[in-house]
């Protein structure tokens, strides 16, 4: 991790004189770009650093998370390739996005606030204050004497600016080393199929057209002279009028000023000179200037240089990961090689259309939809549920969520129509539902509306970097977005144990209750407030379903979770109790290593 130091463009910085007389530099633009290593060198070396298990395992996935959600972008055409590589540049500067929902941010801006939150408090019981004496201090009437308190205060506001930098920068330096594991964690996982290979390095060149546009131009300018060795050039006056030319043939204002006056045309504008042959494409279109066998480009042209570098440099990579695939896998058998494998079989419904209920045989029925919820469905979908029932509505975040869910778990579109007409009351009557907002909603979902889209259901990535519920509404994910005190209550709820999805209701309900213990409560929390949500989910599906090996792969979806469940009962019902899985009680398998 020595080799990652993050720096932003200079225009963004601002210097704070820490108390040691040094200064820091705090942040403000979100596109904070490493020096060596990582995406800014190509990926070419595998950064150093030391993960868990369970910790690679939530990269990896997360990475996948995101180019499929390229995939599903550019599926659905909801925009241009060009939008949504300015998608990506806007998350990557922390702007707000359209369609990412944060899943393309180098840091979650709701983690950074939660972390800056934790370390000014601890900050403040060093020095012994309260908010109350900084806010005394600050005022310029003082009513209240600080005595011996008004110099810890003053202390504290000097440490405070270097307290956020360091803990920004530090963020910032693991998002960048994780950014990198993930790469060649996945460059592992889909070496092995041409069709896996391409698949990854288009969405991984959007990815990287989208960081490198979100950097400022002297970075860009820095990237170009590393792996292009291509520099600004000087304009010769010669080159003014032709140049002027080219620069306007898009433009038809431009094309007015080229004609009297070049030179305001030419100003300001960055040209690199190249070899013509390394650009024959824009010498066949007739989109530079040709002089002595070089070709004048401008710096967007010049970019797509170093686009091409990039996907050439990941195309070999692949080559070798393919080489040195059967290593791994007699080495890491157990830890790496099964874990991958099993993601790049769950990832194959990338490549496939969505399905559609009414052609599978294992539909959802109405009646199962409240004791599968209890037993089966993952907490965030069995929250929506009680919400649902309870208040008779659910606002847009939290319908989508769980009517894609119930869509993918087999429920047909009759079925969705009748169950929420009889449920969504609150604003309207089982009568009007066809006809309102509500009906039509579900019918465009279901692709039968509008553009006859069949929408899939959020995947766990999406839904944990989504937006933070607000009053009156109920979705996400409840490990990261409720409150600890409402999810402690939330872990601690009995439900009733989970039996086999053709069992007959009132036996469901007759059922034996599960009950998270004390000590998997705080696991669980712990997890959860460690950032692993979808680790403290696994605890939980483990701490509800007996036997369940802990060290097992996370879910990647909510449908995942429900299917396991249902998976699981079957399995103990044919087992009638079953016996202690092999790997039950053992240590947890050692960290990975990467790069060492």
């Amino acid at each position: 991790m020595s080799g990652f130091q993050p720096i932003a463009p200079s225009q963004t910085r601002s210097a704070i004189l820490s108390p040691g007389g040094s200064t820091v530099q705090i942040h403000k633009d979100y596109c904070v770009t490493p020096r060596d290593g990582g995406w800014f060198d190509l990926y070419q070396v595998p950064a150093k650093g030391e993960r868990s298990v369970q910790e690679f395992e939530e990269l990896t996935l997360r990475r996948i998370e995101m180019l499929a959600a390229l995939q599903q972008e550019e599926g659905l055409e909801r925009m241009e390739k060009a939008e949504l590589i300015k998608e990506i540049s806007a998350a990557s500067k922390g702007e707000k996005t359209k369609y990412s929902k944060g899943i393309f941010e180098w840091v979650s801006q709701i983690d950074l606030d939660s972390r800056l939150f934790k370390e000014e408090t601890e900050l403040r019981e060093t020095h012994k204050i309260q908010l109350s004496d900084i806010y005394h201090h600050r005022t310029s009437n003082r009513i209240i004497d600080l005595g011996d308190k008004s110099n810890k205060v003053s202390a504290y506001l000097k440490e405070l600016p270097v307290m956020k930098a360091n803990v920004t920068n530090a963020m910032y330096e693991r998002a960048f080393v994780d950014d990198s594991i993930s790469h060649w964690a996945c460059r592992l996982a889909f070496c092995g199929e041409h069709k896996w290979r391409e698949w990854f390095t288009r969405h991984e060149e959007t990815l990287f057209k989208g960081r490198v546009h979100a950097l400022s131009i002297s970075d860009q300018q820095a990237l170009l002279k590393k792996h292009c060795d291509l520099s600004p050039c000087e304009i010769q006056p010669d080159w003014i009028v032709p140049l002027a030319k080219m620069i306007s043939q898009y433009s038809y204002n431009l094309r007015k000023t080229a004609q009297h006056a070049p030179e305001e045309v030419v100003r300001g504008t960055t040209i690199y000179s190249v070899p013509w042959e390394m650009v024959p494409f824009l010498v066949r279109e007739r989109r530079v200037y040709v002089t002595n066998g070089i070709a004048l480009t401008t710096h967007t042209q010049a970019l797509t240089l170093l686009f091409d570098k990039f996907k050439t440099e990941l195309e070999t990579g692949l080559k070798q990961c393919i080489k040195a695939r059967p290593d791994i896998d007699t080495k890491e058998k157990d830890r790496i090689s099964a874990f991958l494998n099993k993601a790049v079989f769950q990832s194959a419904s990338i490549l496939e259309k969505p399905r559609d209920a009414k052609s599978t045989n294992e539909l959802l029925d109405i009646e199962d939809i409240a004791p599968h919820a209890r037993m089966h469905m993952p907490p965030c979908m069995r929250r929506m549920d009680q919400f649902l029932r309870s208040e008779r509505h659910l606002k847009f975040d939290g319908r989508f969520q769980y009517m894609t869910f119930l869509k993918e778990a087999g429920l047909t579109l009759e079925n969705a129509m009748k169950f929420f007409s009889e449920h969504m009351t609150f604003k309207t009557t089982p009568a009007k539902f066809s006809k309102s907002e509500y009906g039509y909603s579900i019918r465009y979902n279901y692709g039968s509306e509008g553009k006859k889209t069949n929408y899939r259901a959020p995947n766990c990535s999406t839904i944990i970097m989504g937006s933070q519920p607000r009053s009156g509404q109920c979705h996400g994910c409840p490990f990261r977005h409720l409150p600890e005190t409402q999810l402690k209550s939330f872990v601690r709820e009995a439900r009733p144990y989970p039996v086999p999805k053709n069992s007959d209701t009132k036996t469901m309900l007759l059922h034996k209750t599960v009950q998270v213990s004390e000590e998997q409560v705080s696991e669980i929390l712990k997890k959860s407030h460690s950032g692993h949500y979808s680790a403290a989910c696994r605890s939980y599906f483990a701490a509800t379903h007996p036997g369940y090996p802990k060290e097992s792969s996370l879910f990647k979806s909510p449908n995942a979770y429900y299917s396991m469940s249902l998976q699981w009962a079957e399995e103990k019902e044919l087992a009638r109790g079953g016996g202690k899985p092999a790997n039950q009680g053992t240590d947890p398998p050692p960290p990975v290593r990467i790069g060492q």
